[in-house]
């Protein structure tokens, strides 16, 4: 249960810095007329001028949704991957009546990344709705009225709308790609 729980943690802690940061980043690669900002340091103090500081922690529970599901998905099902490949070769040693080698004899590298392809690529496909709401959120200027009731069902719903399911999943596969390059 250590890996999950550990994970948690992790995230949790680092969204503190996280999160400011990608909304400025998300902001800016908008390439969006009311975010030309001089510079990442110019980006927060607009962002602090116009929407209140608060704005920049506003996304905070879409990354706690998005990132508290995706990392420890990926170490869960890596975690359970690896131990199912290594006491099916532990059990057929035994059966063959051979000497069972090492953990690091019976899991390799290639079963690693075999093992993270496969959790990397579950959890994106579990999590991808939501990074998809996240980048939806992030580009919402909260300092216009009509934007201020505009939160996470509304673009979950509007995206629903507009396009079913594939409006949520839009961008699967470049961040398969990336996710999977990443944790490869």
């Amino acid at each position: 249960h250590a890996p999950p729980v550990c994970s948690l943690i992790g995230e949790a802690a680092s969204l503190v810095v996280f999160v400011p940061v990608d909304c400025v980043q998300t902001r800016i690669q908008s390439g969006l007329p009311e975010f030309q900002y001089n510079g990442f340091f110019d980006g927060i103090k607009s962002i602090i001028r116009s929407e209140g500081y608060g704005r920049l922690f506003t996304g905070s529970h879409v990354y706690m949704m998005h990132n508290l599901l995706l990392r420890p998905i990926i170490f869960t099902i890596y975690e359970k991957y690896k131990n199912m490949v290594i006491e099916h070769r532990r059990r057929k040693f035994r059966e063959a009546g051979l000497a069972v080698p090492d953990v690091s004899e019976l899991f390799g590298v290639g079963d690693s990344m075999k093992g993270t392809f496969l959790a990397t690529t579950a959890s994106t496909i579990v999590t991808n709705p939501l990074y998809t709401v996240l980048f939806r959120f992030q580009v919402t200027d909260y300092s216009q009225s009509q934007y201020m009731n505009e939160r996470v069902w509304y673009i979950v719903k509007s995206s629903y709308r507009l396009r079913g399911f594939r409006g949520l999943n839009v961008g699967m596969l470049p961040r398969l790609l990336t996710t999977n390059t990443s944790a490869l």
